[in-house]
């Protein structure tokens, strides 16, 4: 009898932590792999060598003409748009460390 009543109690007890957990893991944030990191846009002259990193704007392209290039007034396109790993503050603190040394 008492042996019945510990199972029912133990098996009461992991349906109600089940329960809980599926709460918490349902409010969880689901990952996002872009969050980590930063849109960089590669601005080039179509005729000279000229080309300029920045951040990306909304609604940008491969292959979109953006203006006139500082150096010979041609136009500039976007050649490339890429993702760029933000550094983590220990990595931040580590570089900083590392430099002192050199």
């Amino acid at each position: 009898m008492l042996l019945t009543i510990i199972i029912v109690a133990f098996i009461i007890s992991l349906l109600v932590t089940y329960r809980n957990y599926r709460k918490v893991r349902a409010r969880a944030e689901p990952y996002n792999p872009f969050k980590e990191t930063r849109m960089k846009v590669k601005v080039g002259c179509t005729k000279c060598n000229y080309t300029k990193t920045r951040a990306f704007k909304h609604s940008e392209y491969i292959f979109q003409e953006i203006g006139k290039c500082p150096k010979c007034g041609k136009t500039t396109i976007i050649k490339g748009i890429y993702h760029q790993k933000k550094k983590s503050r220990k990595e931040i603190k580590w570089e900083k460390w590392l430099a002192q040394w050199q």
